[in-house]
């Protein structure tokens, strides 16, 4: 709409950076990209390891957060020991993901991070004045009358999945940098990781939204390292 761009303050938050928005475009030009796998033809034999990115009212949004198939394929990589990460609400699907073995989620008895109610709050406060046609167009689910702010969010939802909501994490108050995690203007870089949060457990990375994405996939990819040296050598030692 007329004048948005010149709410710089709102657009630092809730707005994709240029270098992100111009990667974006570029992915939208490729062939594999344009040709996506539907969920019934992913087999874990094809795989080395997964990740669930995230999102929120996007076209498509709720399908993927509630794919039974989809969730059983996240479940069948986890079970095969595939390392697997996820981002934002992407951590709602590996919430939602039961292993069939267990019947619990994939995140039980593992520390996860997600995008947080605070985060998930100050987005849905700031859309309902600079987006007041779609208020609640950061929230993926509304909480229905009665039911307190939060309670359908994606904090509550993950930690409903663990073993112990202290399983969650959150940037800790002691972090020296947490002024720069927690204000939601500042984003990661491959050169300055200060302003992320990333938690990895064994062959798990987790982490909260878009301003963690470089650390994000930087601990990822130590993961995958770590994996592909393991099989060479024939073990399956999990890194932490």
């Amino acid at each position: 709409m007329p004048g948005l761009r010149k709410l710089v303050a709102a657009g630092a938050i809730l707005r994709a950076h240029a270098a992100a928005r111009a990667a974006y475009a570029k992915l939208e030009r490729d062939p594999a990209f344009l040709k996506p796998l539907r969920y019934d033809a992913l087999r874990v034999e094809d795989f080395d390891a997964l990740v669930l990115p995230g999102g929120h009212r996007a076209a498509g949004m709720r399908t993927y957060l509630e794919s039974s198939v989809l969730h059983a394929f996240v479940a069948d990589m986890a079970d095969a020991g595939k390392p697997f990460a996820a981002i934002c609400h992407g951590v709602v699907v590996a919430a939602r993901a039961r292993s069939p073995r267990t019947g619990r989620s994939v995140l039980y008895g593992r520390k996860t991070t997600s995008l947080t109610w605070r985060q998930e709050r100050l987005a849905w406060s700031l859309g309902r004045i600079v987006r007041f046609w779609d208020p609640n167009y950061y929230r993926s689910y509304v909480e229905a009358p009665g039911e307190p702010d939060g309670a359908r969010g994606v904090q509550a939802e993950v930690t409903a999945a663990l073993a112990s909501p202290s399983d969650y994490l959150d940037v800790p108050a002691t972090d020296p940098d947490a002024r720069a995690k927690l204000d939601g203007r500042r984003r990661d870089s491959l050169a300055d990781p200060r302003p992320a949060f990333v938690v990895r457990d064994g062959d798990y990375v987790s982490a909260r939204w878009p301003g963690d994405v470089h650390a994000f996939a930087t601990a990822f990819a130590d993961v995958l390292a770590h994996a592909s040296s393991a099989a060479r050598a024939g073990t399956s030692a999990q890194p932490r």
